[in-house]
């Protein structure tokens, strides 16, 4: 069951492993799903975007968020696990890939 509740907080993660074409969704720290994807994410001039439709003023997320972190390396199950309920900076992962 996929589901989420109303009215609490979730962490909710998204991992791209572009090395293995994977992208990994994870719920409360449990991968909740993988999809096999291919090519690249390209660099564009344009502004980072959370929560609505970056090419237009539509499409916005109807709830809160909070503490979004974004890395350019792909972390694995054990990083995302193990740090879930804990303030997670790139050093730390740079710095302890085993984390």
């Amino acid at each position: 069951n996929n589901s989420l509740s109303d009215s609490q907080w979730i962490h909710v993660a998204a991992v791209y492993d572009g090395t293995n074409g994977l992208l990994n969704l994870y719920i409360k720290g449990e991968k909740t799903n993988s999809t096999s994807i291919s090519g690249t994410l390209n660099a564009d001039s344009s502004l980072f975007t959370i929560g609505k439709n970056p090419i237009s003023n539509t499409g916005y997320f109807k709830g809160k968020i909070d503490e979004v972190r974004l890395f350019n390396i792909a972390l694995s199950d054990t990083q995302l696990q193990s740090k879930l309920s804990f303030h997670l900076t790139y050093q730390q992962v740079f710095q302890h890939p085993n984390i």
